[in-house]
């Protein structure tokens, strides 16, 4: 993981984070920011490139965790892969690769560019690959310009045009919780700024 390899489920957590640069695994359980997710992360994101041989995500590679409040955007919108699995890999995705029974997301959300990945636009699941898990993705949205491997576990698909819209986002608290510049850039937490590479912070 960009951050850490594995949070345990007994008082593993990980609030207002942040990982960017890239992140390879030889085997399995590659995430932006947690390689695996058993406890809670919140209020985090990844900018990191991901590549892996399975169980890719671009902010957690396996999750039987919480996810909240949180985002993954690729590397690069200007053609650098940005999450990789291997050719015959159906467990990716752009928020989590590879989500068991007690998983679950909420208020996140995730985007793919076109060739972001390395085939064209997205391979895989468009936020998490689903278990059986009942009603696992609440809240949550997908940006992606064509349609993922997979429907399941997407949350809410959208055009990525539509993902720096605040009405996309429905029931979202854009005052206390997020922000957005409409029309410009994606979400962004209040509480967890995205920083830009070079601005000195």
């Amino acid at each position: 993981g960009g951050l850490v390899g594995r949070l345990p489920r007994e008082g593993g957590s990980v609030a207002q984070s942040s990982a960017r640069g890239e992140v390879v695994a030889l085997e399995a359980h590659a995430g932006g920011l947690a390689g695996q997710n058993f406890g809670e992360i919140s209020s985090s994101y990844s900018l990191a490139a991901v590549t892996g041989r399975t169980d890719v995500g671009g902010l957690v590679g396996r999750s039987g965790g919480v996810v909240s409040r949180s985002y993954s955007l690729p590397a690069s919108s200007e053609g650098e892969p940005g999450l990789r699995g291997t050719v015959d890999n159906i467990r990716v995705g752009s928020l989590i690769g590879d989500m068991t029974y007690d998983g679950s997301v909420q208020e996140s959300y995730a985007i793919s560019f076109a060739r972001s990945t390395a085939r064209t636009d997205f391979v895989g699941f468009p936020l998490v690959a689903v278990s059986d898990s009942p009603d696992p993705v609440k809240d949550s949205y997908y940006g992606g310009n064509q349609m993922p491997y997979s429907a399941s576990g997407v949350g809410e698909l959208r055009p990525v045009d539509e993902m720096n819209r605040a009405e996309t986002f429905e029931g979202w608290d854009f005052e206390t919780v997020w922000r957005i510049d409409e029309g410009e850039d994606y979400p962004d937490l209040v509480s967890n700024p995205r920083q830009v590479q070079g601005d000195g912070q």
